[in-house]
Formats: structure tokens, C-alpha cells, sequence
């Protein structure tokens, strides 16, 4: 999916550590249910009933 952002890019744009996108990122993952960060933005997409997802 484009305009995807790396956890370096993040961390650079809102002045946090890398481990602080990595346990963000994780917090996400579990609370949706999912694996990856893919799963998420799909899984978002889907719940807000985006028809491309």
C-alpha cells in the first residue's frame, strides 16, 4: 500500500525512538488482532468500510 512510512521515517517525523514506533506499532497489532502492519492498514480499511480493502 503506498504512503506506507518506514519506523525510521516515523520516528523522525514525530521526535520518538525507533523502540517507541516498534511498541506502538505492536500495541496496534495486538488490540486489532493481527501480525503485521499490513494486516492493520487492511483491517482499518475494512472497518471503515473502505471497498478497496
Amino acid at each position: 500500500m503506498s504512503g506506507e512510512l518506514s519506523n525510521k521515517e516515523i520516528c523522525l517525523a514525530l521526535s520518538i525512538s525507533p523502540r517507541m514506533v516498534q511498541k506502538h506499532l505492536q500495541r496496534v497489532c495486538q488490540h486489532l488482532g493481527v501480525q503485521t502492519r499490513v494486516e492493520a492498514i487492511v483491517r482499518t480499511y475494512r472497518q471503515a468500510g473502505h471497498p478497496r480493502a
